[in-house]
Formats: structure tokens, sequence, C-alpha cells
């Protein structure tokens, strides 16, 4: 699999995430948190750090991504100033999914890896690929006998 590494520290930070966001809902100072995430940039992948702090901000993550300007950071909403508890709402949602979907990605990395192992000791072959050929989830099976 490309970049298990990268995948890794986005679900991580991800997890992270989705943790400080909660207790910033749930009205409990979070600790600072740092994420990492890695963004595909065409065809190279570009890490993007970020350390939320104590103060239940989102800024220094709007900013990492390039949503907010430096001035619109300085200027800065802590956990104080954030009347839309709805958006806090959807954001850890937004989150949590992410997150279960991205443990469902690494469950199913796994069970295609022991299919794959077993078909290949019962049929006897020297080696069977898997692969993706589209959105859908289709898969294409390269058998070398």
């Amino acid at each position: 699999t490309a970049h298990p590494y990268e995948r890794q520290r986005n679900s991580d930070s991800l997890k992270a995430l989705n943790s400080y966001v909660e207790q910033v809902a749930r009205g409990i100072t979070p600790r600072s948190t740092s994420v990492e995430f890695w963004v595909k940039d065409g065809e190279h992948l570009t890490r993007i750090d970020a350390l939320l702090p104590s103060t239940g901000s989102l800024g220094p993550l709007f900013y990492a991504f390039s949503l907010i300007t430096e001035e619109e950071l300085k200027a800065g909403t802590g956990r104080e100033d954030v009347s839309d508890t709805n958006f806090l709402e959807w954001l850890r949602d937004t989150v949590f999914e992410a997150v279960k979907i991205a443990e469902q990605h690494e469950s199913l990395k796994l069970r295609i890896r022991e299919s794959r192992a077993n078909i290949e000791h019962k049929y006897q072959l020297a080696s069977l690929q898997v692969i993706w050929v589209s959105q859908q989830e289709q898969v294409a099976l390269v058998v070398c006998l």
C-alpha cells in the first residue's frame, strides 16, 4: 500500500482532532494538541502541521490549511468566543466519521491481505495481486502461476 506512514499519521491526527473538538464542544478546556496531516498536492505528499492551543481555537489548523490569513489567526477565536456549537458538533461528527472510515479501510486492507495469502497457498500460486480499478471499489485480480 502506498504511503503507510502518512496514512497512519493522518489517522492518528484525526483521532487527536476528534478528541480535541469533543472536549471543546463539551465545554472542557482541551490540552494543547499537535496534529500532522499529509495531503496530496498533485503527485506529491505535503506535510501540514498545526499546534492546537488549550484555548480551544481551531485557528492554527485553519491557518495551516490556508483557510484563514495570518491576520485572522492573530485575531483568533478561543473557546470562550465560539458561539456556534453547531459548527463544533458538525466538525466533531465529521472527524469521527473520517476516523471510522480510516479504521474500516485498515480493516479491509488486512482482510484482503489475509484472503490473498490464503488463495495463494490453497491454489499454490506464486503471487496474486489485488488492484483497485475504480472509485466504486471494483477489484481486478492478477494471477501469476
